[in-house]
């Protein structure tokens, strides 16, 4: 797999998991995609167990794992100047160890 190739599979699951993940990065989005989900899930009558109400400590760790993910796909997609910069920075400093 060529590197080219390689960035634009990167890239493109970056911006699905952005695209996935970013309802899921405040704890009000996150609360309201939950109920949205839950209604759906009544609505649809599958076989299985309701899902249960989440507490504000299952809302923290949804909204924090939701930046994370957010973060994740940000600079996976090279959407971060800041990550850009460095990784810019840390490409010249192997290429000076290098000597090259």
């Amino acid at each position: 797999m060529s590197a080219s190739l390689l960035h634009r599979v990167v890239r493109g699951f970056a911006v699905y998991g952005l695209w996935v993940t970013l309802p899921f990065a405040t704890p009000w989005t996150a609360g309201a995609l939950l109920d949205v989900l839950r209604r759906v899930h009544e609505g649809l009558a599958p076989s299985g167990d309701a899902m249960p109400p989440f507490t504000p400590m299952h809302l923290f760790l949804v909204a924090l794992f939701g930046v994370m993910a957010v973060s994740w796909a940000l600079e996976a997609a090279g959407m971060l100047v800041q990550g850009a910069l460095l990784l810019g920075a840390r490409r010249r400093e192997a290429a000076a160890a290098l000597g090259t």
